[in-house]
């Protein structure tokens, strides 16, 4: 078929972004593609099956490519070419985040090839109208999609006119993440009398909504004991900002999984109920747990998810937080029917969510055209940035990274 390049974040974490660049490179393979990755992140990849596709890991594929001078980026985009095994004549770039976004574009370019941008995050963290009219050209090209309609409306439309009638939606399948095999973390989850789950990046607010509820939550219950899971992993100055938040809290333990893939069904069996967002929430649902599914933007719950194909949530008022679902669940004694899901079907239907991508990929614009990163107008400071590279070269980026942060 030709040759995939997928430009993401590999190493050093987990989230549904590498879940789903596992799942879309081993996709692509079936149907007859060379796949390679490049990663803007190094560390250990925890999520397995997707090391043997990563070809390099570059760090300045996290600073926007326009902050380099014009023969920089050259360079640059040399050194990326030089490790990549196979080119060919078909060829496709996929990016899942604006940095990213603008390394595809200039790598494509060079590569004659085509590049399409299927942008992974739920809101915008670092889209400005001077960076926007490179991405609405995405977009009239066919080669703009988002994870979700809204997640589109949310992040590009105060730029364009976006809308549901316009808004591309292409799911990026990254919910299996559960199996059913025995893990050392399963012996180290402790029973209390109320066990009470969490399944995503810690960092997520979503994770305090939790541990805020459980503040009020304790007052309810007297003597009793509450056990917050954490299956999931962060940096170690969010994980201890989190261990302060619940040392704090009377009669709350702790536990943390850290990052780990896949999450085993034992360990989430552990859990009376589970608080998370997203494509996480789906795992929980799959071992039949009550969960409560947080919005991802008001980080307040949108109802128990009993089912994930289709989507169907028994929902409560609106204005209901966690400690409302919490009361429900423990103390009304409240409990959802969950659906039965089958994990053997799992890959069948990874296939037809993945089938819709090959389908965006046959509409994109057939004309190849790139953008020029030349006309995206630069602040002082980018100005700046862009200055010392020219004179310090690459040497000064860790000082630079450290500025923009």
């Amino acid at each position: 078929m030709g040759t995939y390049i997928l430009l993401g974040a590999a190493g050093g974490y987990i989230s549904g972004a590498p879940i789903y660049h596992r799942n879309k490179a081993l996709y692509m393979r079936q149907q007859g593609w060379n796949v390679y990755y490049i990663s803007c992140c190094s560390g250990e990849i925890y999520v397995k099956g997707l090391e043997q596709f990563v070809i390099g890991v570059y760090s300045f594929l996290c600073m926007n490519a326009y902050l380099f001078p014009r023969k920089r980026q050259d360079k640059l985009i040399d050194v990326i070419i030089k490790q990549i095994p196979n080119v060919g004549k078909n060829v496709v770039i996929e990016t899942g985040t604006y940095y990213t976004a603008y390394w595809g574009e200039l790598l494509a370019k060079r590569l004659n090839a085509k590049h399409v941008i299927v942008y992974l995050d739920e809101y915008n963290d670092g889209i400005t109208w001077r960076e926007a009219v490179f991405f609405h050209f995405k977009f009239k090209r066919n080669e703009l999609a988002c994870i979700s309609k809204k997640a589109m409306i949310e992040i590009f439309s105060p730029f364009w006119n976006v809308n549901e009638a316009n808004a591309v939606e292409l799911p990026c399948y990254c919910s299996n993440s559960l199996d059913d095999y025995k893990n050392d973390i399963e012996g180290l989850i402790c029973r209390k009398d109320y066990n009470v789950g969490y399944i995503g990046r810690l960092e997520k607010p979503a994770l305090k909504a939790v541990i805020s509820a459980l503040k009020d939550f304790v007052r309810l219950i007297g003597d009793k004991r509450v056990a917050l899971i954490c299956l999931g992993g962060a940096e170690e100055c969010v994980v201890n900002e989190i261990k302060e938040m619940i040392s704090n809290i009377p009669n709350v333990s702790l536990f943390i999984s850290g990052y780990i893939y896949p999450i085993p069904l034992n360990a989430i069996k552990k859990c009376d109920i589970v608080f998370s967002s997203a494509g996480s929430a789906k795992v929980s649902v799959k071992a039949e747990i009550p969960t409560v599914k947080m919005n991802v933007y008001s980080n307040k719950p949108e109802g128990f998810l009993v089912k994930i194909s289709p989507e169907s949530l028994i929902k409560y008022s609106d204005e209901y937080e966690v400690i409302d679902y919490l009361k429900i669940f423990f103390i009304d004694n409240v409990m959802p029917a969950m659906s039965h899901y089958s994990l053997d079907d799992e890959k069948q239907r990874a296939n037809v969510l993945l089938s819709l991508h090959v389908e965006f990929l046959k509409n994109t614009c057939k004309l190849k055209e790139y953008y020029d990163m030349s006309l995206i107008p630069l602040t002082l400071r980018q100005r700046t940035i862009r200055t010392l590279i020219s004179c310090c070269g690459m040497r000064i980026l860790p000082y630079i990274k450290s500025l923009i942060k």
